[in-house]
């Protein structure tokens, strides 16, 4: 979302004094001026069309973010949260404007492992997903780290956390049934 609205804070003079009622708008010559003039009415238009674009490509990636079951989170390297999803913001109760900027073992109730403390470099020095189980009073969850890279370095990473408290007690239970038998 920041990308698109910077471009849109530095396109809009442009914009505004490109429409037929701007200045650059009502230049009617034949003459450089009025190729310029003209130029920046296609640019003005071919503009509007690409923050249209970059808007709906923001707007799909935010729906299908926030339209997983488990709670997300994009972290930097060094485990600040970036962004959530609306399932973490549930699941912790916070908004993601709060925690923007908190470090990811904050978030978790300072529960996390030691390793966590800069997630970017355990995945970067693992060279694979990183999952663990996290033990807390309101339930077993599944914390799963993968490496975001960027032209083969890693630039952060997300976070996925699984409420795994049904799953683990099925596998406690099977276990006694098993020891019984």
């Amino acid at each position: 979302y920041g990308t698109v609205t910077g471009v849109q804070t530095c396109a809009l003079p442009i914009s505004r004094a490109s429409r037929p009622d701007g200045p650059l708008g009502q230049i009617r010559s034949r003459d450089e001026i009025g190729q310029l003039a003209r130029s920046f009415l296609h640019l003005e238009g071919r503009l509007e069309q690409t923050l249209g674009s970059l808007r709906q490509s923001a707007d799909d990636w935010k729906r299908t973010f926030d339209s997983v079951h488990d709670a997300v989170l994009t972290l930097d390297p060094d485990g600040h949260v970036l962004r959530m999803n609306r399932t973490a913001e549930r699941w912790f109760d916070v908004s993601e404007r709060e925690r923007r900027g908190e470090h990811v073992t904050r978030l978790l109730g300072g529960t996390a492992p030691g390793e966590w403390r800069a997630p970017g470099a355990l995945v970067e020095h693992e060279k694979r997903t990183w999952c663990q189980d996290l033990e807390q009073p309101r339930g077993t969850f599944e914390l799963t780290l993968a490496a975001i890279a960027h032209q083969g370095a890693v630039v952060g990473a997300v976070l996925i956390v699984s409420d795994v408290t049904e799953r683990k007690r099925l596998e406690l239970e099977s276990l006694r049934v098993d020891r019984l038998e």
